[in-house]
């Protein structure tokens, strides 16, 4: 999921952040997922805060991807 990051209208440097996130699972299964931010993605720019949120497949309680 691309996510553009700004702080009183101006972009956020995201450099050393981590995302959290967590959830139940297809099986009744509680998660929680800590990544380091990265700008790894086609349009990303990590510095002025334009990413891409990358989630597994057992973020959401339907099975697939």
């Amino acid at each position: 999921m691309p996510v553009y990051i700004t702080s009183n209208s101006l972009p956020v440097d995201m450099r050393g952040w981590k995302y959290e996130y967590g959830g139940v699972d297809n099986q009744g299964y509680a998660h929680k997922h800590i990544y380091p931010v990265e700008g790894n993605g086609r349009n990303d720019q990590i510095a002025l805060g334009r990413i891409t949120l990358h989630f597994d497949e057992r973020t959401f309680n339907v099975p697939g991807h």
